[in-house]
């Protein structure tokens, strides 16, 4: 008889644990599967402007700024944080990739190309005296009153590196060259020395070595190796 309550107790005992594990697996089943969920459900938010100060952030929605616009969307999706261009009309430059909240705030003009194919923005080559600057004609007759020169705006130059060898013509030096064998030079621009290349200095002179131009030199200058330097030095002594 002990033995056979013995048997209950012992199967009892086996029930009831068999149910608490069950209960524990239950449990612990339950939050493996709703800890990715819970996680997953963390919605970001996308904050016209944040806590700290930066633009069209997606992030928690504590760190947006209460005074600005937010949504639980990525800011790629909303209409607020769209990306476009901003033009600044007194400045004459153009922010590509800008939103439109952060365009206003600078006070520039908004539109919605991203790239800023915009005719405000179209580039040319800006020459300032023996510079230049691939910029827009804004910005160019913004350089030219800051420099006190009358603006002179190259539409038809298309490429930054067109746009500086236009300048580099009017880079002022010494021209060597060859004339009857003999190595002479004149100080003139670059473009001048650069048409000198074709053979022909004058009517009656013919250039019969290479031509070479030293930007800021003197055709005086001891290292050129010309004709010219003793005869400046002759003119200078009053010879």
């Amino acid at each position: 008889m002990m033995k056979f309550k013995l048997n209950i107790s012992e199967k009892a005992g086996i029930s009831y644990l068999q149910i608490f594990l069950l209960v524990v697996s239950i449990f612990a089943f339950s939050s493996i599967i709703s800890a990715p969920t819970s996680k997953a459900q963390e919605v970001k938010y996308c904050c016209e402007k944040t806590t700290y100060g930066a633009w069209c952030q997606d992030t928690e929605q504590e760190n947006c700024d209460v005074d600005y616009r937010k949504t639980p969307t990525s800011c790629e999706a909303t209409s607020f944080c769209r990306l476009g261009c901003c033009y600044d009309s007194s400045e004459g430059v153009c922010m590509e990739n800008t939103p439109q909240r952060v365009c206003d705030e600078a006070g520039g003009t908004w539109s919605g190309d991203a790239e800023c194919n915009i005719p405000q923005c179209r580039l040319g080559c800006c020459v300032l005296g023996t510079q230049a600057a691939f910029v827009t004609l804004t910005r160019c007759k913004k350089l030219s009153s800051f420099y006190g020169l009358i603006t002179d705006f190259r539409a038809g130059i298309d490429s930054e590196l067109e746009c500086i060898s236009l300048a580099s013509l009017s880079d002022e030096g010494a021209c060597v060259f060859e004339v009857d064998y003999a190595k002479t030079c004149k100080f003139t621009t670059r473009q001048e020395c650069d048409s000198m290349k074709n053979g022909m200095r004058g009517e009656n002179e013919t250039i019969t070595g290479n031509v070479t131009f030293y930007k800021d030199y003197l055709c005086s200058a001891d290292e050129l190796g010309t004709n010219c330097g003793p005869i400046i030095l002759l003119i200078l002594a009053g010879i």
